[in-house]
Formats: structure tokens, sequence, C-alpha cells
């Protein structure tokens, strides 16, 4: 269990340092916020938690027309199944799959 938490806080350290900044800003007063990439791999990690097939199914469709990776979503579901548990982690990657296939 040790090793699984490791891994996943690696995860996270990795995510973290990536070239590509995670925030964009838009308007006058500067605001902040987060991009479409990461706002859809949260999404995705949202919607594995709560068990919500059908918006999951909708959310890995639309991230991958907007050039989201199958491994960087596979990536997010396993950082679900190490705080949330393999059961629901174990069908989002069943349904990543039948989605890809349908591609």
């Amino acid at each position: 269990m040790k090793e699984a938490k490791d891994q996943g806080w690696a995860l996270v350290a990795k995510l973290m340092k990536e070239e590509e900044n995670l925030a964009v800003e838009s308007g006058e007063n500067g605001y902040t916020g987060l991009n479409g990439k990461f706002l859809a791999l949260l999404s995705i990690a949202v919607f594995v938690t709560n068990g919500d097939e059908r918006a999951l199914r909708q959310q890995f469709e639309a991230a991958l027309l907007s050039g989201i990776s199958v491994q960087e979503m596979m990536e997010a579901i396993q950082h679900c199944a190490l705080l949330n548990g393999f059961p629901p982690s174990l069908k989002a990657m069943s349904l990543l799959k039948e989605v890809v296939d349908d591609q």
C-alpha cells in the first residue's frame, strides 16, 4: 500500500512540474484559471469517483477530440485508483477502452 501511495505522490509531483502551464490568464484583471486540458482530466477523475458512466463516456469522447492522449487519461484513472479504490477505476479503464475502440 505504501508503494502505491508513493507512486501516487510521484504522479502528482510530475503533473505539477509539467512544462505546459496548467493555468491560463484571461481578462483585464489578470485572472488566472485552470487550462482546458487540466479541467478535462479533473472532470474524468470526478466522474470516476462518482461512478457516473454516462458522463465519463462523454468526457472521454470530448477529451479524445480535444487532443488529450489515452495515456494521460489512463494516468488520471490510475491516480483515482490510489485514492478511491480499484473497482471504480477498473470500470473506468474498461469504459475508456470501449470508447477508444469505438473511435
